[in-house]
């Protein structure tokens, strides 16, 4: 039986509001034993991020994704100097030949992706074009803000579809219940990331992966 990688994820603050004050030594004490990852925020203007903080979260010996607006590889470096295992990558942001550029200079440096996109199309295109990354789909569109759920889950079935096999479909944004995340690997996600709503509940990291092995034994 398959299980789920749960990427929980530490978020201070959201553009416009603040999300939830718990230290990080804390956060990662609370949620570690059901993690398969930890994405920490390090943009400092809009997350009240910092890449130091990832310090905290390898201590746990989980790797960890530096999470920031990627576009070359000033930030990519940054990741690797202080022990990230992975950065984010925007497909809309950076486009297609930019992605090229970066997922060659990540693999230099030994870090992974995370693609981040908005369509099922080209969450399969990346996973089918880039070895090795996991591939989000992401619940917000990023020009309005706008979290639509449902939809997300209908572009995890396009991606699974098209896509190959082996790809790791990353369900991100407005996963906040346990059936939330439940469903979403029903539609075929392979890890669901888990910020705002575990910022504010810790505990909410146990209840989801009891909801997801509950629905993959009854499968």
């Amino acid at each position: 039986m398959r299980g789920i990688a749960l990427i929980s994820e530490y978020k201070r603050c959201a553009p416009g509001r603040f999300v939830a004050y718990i230290e990080p030594w804390t956060y990662s004490s609370l949620v570690a034993g059901f993690s398969t990852a930890f994405s920490v925020l390090t943009e400092p203007y809009w997350f009240c991020g910092s890449p130091d903080i990832i310090q905290v979260f390898l201590e746990t010996g989980l790797p960890v994704l530096h999470k920031d607006f990627v576009v070359g590889r000033g930030q990519l470096l940054q990741a690797a100097c202080h022990g990230a295992s992975a950065a984010l990558v925007i497909l809309d942001t950076v486009g297609w030949r930019s992605l090229d550029n970066i997922y060659s200079q990540a693999r230099d440096m030994g870090l992974d992706l995370l693609v981040e996109t908005f369509r099922g199309g080209d969450a399969a295109a990346v996973a089918g074009s880039y070895p090795g990354v996991a591939v989000g789909i992401n619940s917000r569109d990023l020009s309005t803000l706008k979290v639509d759920y449902m939809r997300m889950l209908v572009e995890l079935e396009l991606a699974s579809s098209k896509g190959p096999g082996r790809a790791l479909y990353v369900a991100e944004s407005g996963i906040d219940a346990p059936d939330k995340a439940a469903e979403a690997v029903g539609r075929g996600a392979k890890a669901v990331l888990v910020g705002t709503a575990m910022m504010k509940k810790p505990e909410l990291a146990r209840e989801i992966i009891e909801a997801v092995k509950g629905r993959l034994s009854s499968v």
